[in-house]
Parts: C-alpha cells; structure tokens; sequence
C-alpha cells in the first residue's frame, strides 16, 4: 500500500505523488528522464507521456517501485521479437533471424531478472557493430591484396651484416605499435631474429594513393636495379624474383 499525507492529501507512491481527488500525478515518472535517448522505449506511444502510469494501462501493468514497469517493458520487447522472428521466417531472411533470435534469449534473461529490460535490444546492437567493424577489417585486409586495391604503400629494405637481404612492400596502414613498423617488415624481422639472424630493416620509399599492382612493379624495380649492378638476386627475393635470361 501506499501512504497518504494528511495535510496536502496526496498520495506517496515510492517515487512522485498522486492527488487521488484529481486522478492526476503530480510529478512526472523519474523513469522517463532515464530513458529519452532508448528508441525502442520511446516507440511505444504509451510511453510518451511521463505522467503516466504503467502506460497508461493499470490492469494490465504494475508499477509497484513507482519508477518503471519493467515486467510489461519486458513482455513487450518479447512480443516484438517474435513477432520479427515470424517476419523473417515469412521472407526467409535468416541472417536477421539469427539476431532476432538472440533477442529473444536476452528479453527472456530480462523478464526473469529485474533490472536488465532492454537486453535484447543491447545484443542486437552491440553484436551488429562488432559484425560490422569486424567485415570493415576483413574487408580492407582482403583488398590490399587485390591488383586495383588502393592504399598508403611502401618499399621496405632488409638488411644483414650491413648487406642486401631483401626488398619488399608493405600497407602502411598497418602499423606494429612495439616497433612502429610497417606489420609486414615487423613480422619479416621478427622471422629472421627468431633465426638467430641479425637483422634490421626500414621503409626507403612511400607511395601514397597507389594500387597494389604499381606498388608492385615498384617493387620489382629496385629488385631488378640490384641484379643489374651484381647479376645477384637479394637473398630474401629469391624464391619470388626469378631473372629473365
């Protein structure tokens, strides 16, 4: 039950009062200023009013904290979700089935744990954008090594004993933090120290704004400008440079 203050009439309910004599509440329900950046609260037309009660409908919702109805927000999400898991049945889109789906599970979780409505929406949410920022990932890495790709290259020079091991190119996007090195002429020097090889290495040229094929050729020419001075291939380049005889 709730208590009446004698001297003003109104009625406390945990968190705003109500004038009984005026059916109207006094204050405005805390838990709509919680909640006016959440959408899917927001979309319900119900939820609009922050004077309301359990949206509007007490004979079917309780607030009894005075603050939210979680078990109807609750209810709600669920019908939602099943009724887009319906949906994506109907026109076999089982990609977002699979979300919806997950959805569920987590507005059930919400139904049976007070304090986490909205969990479903948060997994959909969450789980798209790390899917997202993982394809953007996988997608960059996967066109660097087509022939048209465009990007921020360089050509990098291995050295040992102070002597020509190898040229190579490398994205240089893509940057070791230990070493602030181009990853590809990280991991080559890693290899080699791995070997006992002395070795050290940095980036003699940049090529900006290039495609993957020139920087290419780029490549092939300070290897074949080092065949014509020693009619040697760099060691390093020998497996993948052949001399044209």
């Amino acid at each position: 039950g709730h208590i009446t203050d004698e001297e003003t009439g109104l009625t406390y309910a945990h968190a705003r009062y109500l004038s009984t004599a005026n059916k109207v509440w006094t204050q405005q329900d805390p838990y709509f200023w919680s909640q006016v950046t959440n959408e899917a609260y927001l979309s319900d037309p119900q939820a609009q009013n922050s004077y309301s009660y359990a949206r509007n409908n007490p004979t079917t919702y309780t607030d009894p904290t005075g603050e939210y109805f979680e078990s109807g927000l609750d209810i709600a999400f669920i019908a939602n979700d099943l009724k887009n898991i319906n949906q994506n049945i109907q026109d076999k889109n089982y990609g977002e089935l699979g979300w919806n789906a997950l959805s569920l599970m987590g507005d059930s979780i919400g139904l049976a744990a007070p304090g986490f409505t909205g969990v479903g929406l948060g997994v959909k949410v969450v789980g798209k954008e790390a899917v997202n920022v993982t394809e953007k990932i996988v997608q960059k890495t996967v066109n660097k090594n087509t022939n048209d790709a465009v990007g921020n290259f360089g050509i990098y020079e291995i050295k040992v004993n102070e002597e020509l091991y190898k040229y190579g190119k490398a994205d240089l996007d893509r940057v070791t933090q230990s070493s602030n090195l181009p990853t590809r002429l990280h991991q080559q020097l890693t290899k080699l120290r791995k070997q006992g090889i002395d070795a050290v290495g940095n980036v003699i040229k940049t090529q900006s704004n290039t495609t993957t094929k020139e920087i290419k050729k780029i490549e092939n020419s300070y290897i074949q400008s080092f065949v014509n001075k020693t009619s040697k291939v760099p060691p390093g380049n020998q497996k993948s440079f052949k001399i044209n005889k």
